[in-house]
């Protein structure tokens, strides 16, 4: 993200416990220790990074998102900067249902 120049990023997650271990108010994962050591460097690449937790029904847009990515055949992540067309009829919904609540 920070290679994209974004100055204000909120990054959203289903994972309470995810949310907790990257703000620090919660004991990280053994597991998850190596890659948890990464994600504070990389906020700190921009100005202005937000983790928060966001359940996966409030959210449709990024479960839709996710679910599409499982089915492309390669594994890059896929960054959206404009909603494609099979996403705007959710993007719509979600923000009817739950206002400006919607990341």
């Amino acid at each position: 993200m920070a290679r994209f120049q974004y100055n204000n990023v909120l990054f959203e997650t289903d994972s309470l416990c995810l949310a907790k271990m990257v703000n620090g108010t919660e004991e990280v994962w053994p597991k998850l220790l190596p890659v948890m050591d990464k994600i504070p460097q990389a906020l700190l690449q921009i100005p202005h990074a937000e983790v928060r937790f966001f359940s996966r029904g409030g959210n449709k847009v990024a479960n839709r998102i996710a679910k599409e990515s499982i089915t492309f055949v390669s594994n890059v992540p896929k960054l959206y900067s404009l909603v494609p067309k099979w996403l705007k009829f959710q993007v719509e919904s979600d923000r009817m249902l739950y206002g400006e609540q919607v990341g």
